[in-house]
């Protein structure tokens, strides 16, 4: 059974999903947020017993405001409370650079996170179809042992609020953390230049977009080849093969195209996040994705202006939009694939869209 996304807030349009309850203004503070999206409660473990009393290895992460259970962990496991997972991000809110925009739990209080978007200009991408990319910074933590803090950008299309799969790489420069000791001129030098640094990130991977803007797809297996470079075969099991290191964007420019899909390792996914395709029923999966994929191409949300229409950057934003909006049988799943899902086609879509469309045609 799946659960219900918990309450939820949000700042201005109401988002895609249609879920959470809407502030008339920002938050003010990060205090502030927590309390509104329902936040502001604490977890603490306890070890688990046989039914004869005797303990195991085991804890349970239990939540202060119900004594529900989120998830069970092992004993080297220690709770980072949403206080302090949501504290990195008040510099940025204190300073007026960064207003919060929503926040709230996924998966039952499993999961939390918070988006904030930055004070700069969206970059634009197409701009006869004011087809735009707003910059946000998220912070999302786990309290059932699947999802360790992590914080960084997240791009988002503005004509559809659909989150890239740009989002959160991995490396050193998107991730951040002004340290609260610091002092006057020194913090507010640190945090500018933070800000400054995820103002150009994004629009670096502007650049990658307007690239992909500009490459007009010609034939319906060319949609094919990316979607299909997204949505390898599945192994017969799935492994423990580790993530591949999510690369800048620079990087992702400037490396060899990578079009054999046996190269793309399995990646073993958390039951949250997961998507398996056993051998049985591989081809049917694949045509319906492609399906769907097709028809987002066609006919998605901001896909249809000229100057987007049957470009690259509409399959790569079919396939964003199917991943972050469609794909997922709950509320949770869908919008754990926006904001927190790193691994398997979220990872892959930028990347294979470089190589089919840009690499390929050099």
């Amino acid at each position: 059974m799946s659960h219900e996304v918990e309450r939820m807030m949000y700042v201005g349009e109401k988002p895609w999903h249609g879920l959470g309850i809407e502030l008339a203004t920002a938050p003010a503070t990060i205090e502030e947020a927590i309390k509104a999206a329902g936040l502001d409660w604490t977890v603490s473990r306890v070890q688990l017993q046989l039914p004869n009393g005797t303990e195991v290895d085991r804890w349970a992460v239990v939540r202060s405001s119900d004594n529900k259970v989120l998830g069970t962990v092992g004993a080297d496991w220690r709770p980072i409370q949403n206080t302090k997972a949501f504290e990195p991000l008040t510099p940025f809110v204190a300073a007026k650079q960064a207003a919060i925009e929503t926040a709230g739990a996924l998966f039952g209080g499993a999961r939390v996170w918070m988006l904030l978007k930055i004070n700069r200009p969206d970059a634009m991408i197409v701009p006869s179809a004011d087809d735009r990319v707003a910059k946000y910074i998220l912070a999302a933590n786990g309290h059932d042992g699947t999802l360790a803090f992590t914080m960084g950008i997240t791009p988002i299309r503005v004509v559809c609020n659909n989150t890239l799969s740009a989002a959160l790489g991995r490396g050193a420069r998107t991730h951040f953390r002004i340290r609260h000791t610091q002092s006057g001129n020194a913090a507010v030098d640190a945090l500018t230049a933070t800000i400054n640094d995820v103002d150009a990130q994004i629009e670096q991977a502007a650049t990658v977009f307007r690239a992909l803007a500009g490459r007009t797809i010609k034939t319906s297996a060319e949609l094919r080849a990316y979607v299909d470079a997204v949505f390898p075969p599945a192994p017969k099991k799935i492994d423990a093969t580790p993530a591949p290191t999510v690369e800048s964007f620079a990087d992702l420019l400037g490396r060899p195209a990578k079009l054999n899909n046996d190269a793309t390792p399995a990646i073993k996914t958390s039951g949250l996040a997961a998507f398996e395709v056993t051998p049985d029923n591989a081809e049917e999966d694949a045509r319906r994705i492609f399906d769907k994929i097709e028809h987002l191409y066609e006919f998605g949300i901001g896909n249809r202006p000229a100057g987007v229409r049957h470009t690259a950057w509409a399959a790569y934003n079919a396939v964003t939009q199917y991943l972050t909006h469609e794909r997922g049988r709950s509320a949770d799943t869908r919008l754990n694939n926006a904001w927190i899902a790193q691994s398997g086609p979220n990872a892959r879509a930028l990347p294979a869209a470089v190589d089919t469309f840009l690499k390929a045609a050099a």
